[in-house]
């Protein structure tokens, strides 16, 4: 699978740019909140593996978009793994087929909201937005 990187401007010379990274196994989907997320000024970084996630989690982003059925992800390591190296950095989850279970589960490492697909372009940028602002927050305390 490619990995498909949309509008990327260098972080260190647009600190003020948001930026979200997506991560999903569906290069539709991937197109289809990109272009929702790009209409209102948010930079987004997409990948289509847990592989190309796990090297690009390094990098600040404000928030992580990431589909539960991610190829190779598994969600609870990851969700440690993560908390580990960003503890602040928000996590909203995705999925078709997402339990209430992994949710309450994820919820207690980093997970601030999640989305069944597909995801209204409404309820995408409230959750984006709300998540930015707990991060900030987060990163603030």
């Amino acid at each position: 699978m490619k990995n498909i990187n949309t509008k990327i401007i260098p972080f260190q010379q647009h600190s003020h740019a948001k930026r979200v990274l997506v991560a999903d196994h569906n290069n539709v989907h991937i197109k289809e909140v990109s272009q929702t997320l790009l209409k209102e000024n948010v930079q987004v970084t997409a990948v289509t593996s847990s592989f190309q996630l796990n090297i690009l989690i390094t990098e600040p982003y404000e928030v992580l978009l990431i589909d539960t059925e991610l190829p190779g992800l598994e969600l609870s390591e990851f969700m440690r793994g993560l908390h580990n190296l960003q503890p602040e950095l928000p996590v909203i989850l995705m999925s078709s087929m997402i339990e209430i279970t992994t949710f309450s589960r994820a919820q207690l490492r980093g997970v601030v909201d999640y989305m069944a697909k597909p995801i209204d372009p409404k309820f995408l940028i409230g959750s984006i937005e709300r998540a930015m602002r707990l991060g900030a927050k987060r990163m603030s305390a």
